[in-house]
C-alpha cells in the first residue's frame, strides 16, 4: 500500500461521523446537474443539511436522485441525527428562498443555476 493510501486512510479514520455524511452526500451529488446549492449547519443536536435544487416542479426524478443520495449519506454514519431539507428553487420568490436558508450554514455544494 503506497503511502498515499495510507494517508488517505488516516484522514478518513480522522473524519467525525457528521463529517463522514457530508462526503458521502456530495459524493452522491456529484453527477446532479440539478443541485445549486448544498450547506449544513450543525449544533450538539445533530446536521442540517440543505439541498437547493432547480428543476421543474413536476419531475419527481430529480427529487428522487436527491432522496437516494440522503439514504446513502446517512447509512455511513446511522447512529448521527440528520435533518434533510430539500427545496425546488423553482418553487420559491429569490427573497423566501434567501430567508429559508440559515445565515450560518456552510456550502458544501454550490453552483449557478442556469
Amino acid at each position: 500500500m503506497s503511502a498515499a493510501h495510507i494517508a488517505q486512510g488516516e484522514a478518513a479514520d480522522a473524519e467525525s461521523p457528521e463529517q463522514r455524511v457530508y462526503r458521502a452526500f456530495v459524493q452522491a451529488l456529484s453527477a446532479s446537474d440539478d443541485v445549486v446549492l448544498t450547506a449544513f449547519e450543525q449544533d450538539g443536536g445533530g446536521v442540517r443539511i440543505w439541498t437547493v435544487i432547480d428543476a421543474d416542479p413536476a419531475d419527481r426524478a430529480a427529487r428522487h436522485r436527491i432522496y437516494g443520495a440522503e439514504l446513502t449519506a446517512t447509512d455511513v454514519a446511522p447512529d448521527v441525527l440528520v435533518d434533510f431539507r430539500l427545496v425546488n428553487q423553482r418553487e420559491y420568490a429569490p427573497e423566501l428562498l434567501r430567508q429559508m436558508l440559515p445565515p450560518g450554514a456552510v456550502a458544501i455544494i454550490s453552483r449557478h443555476s442556469s
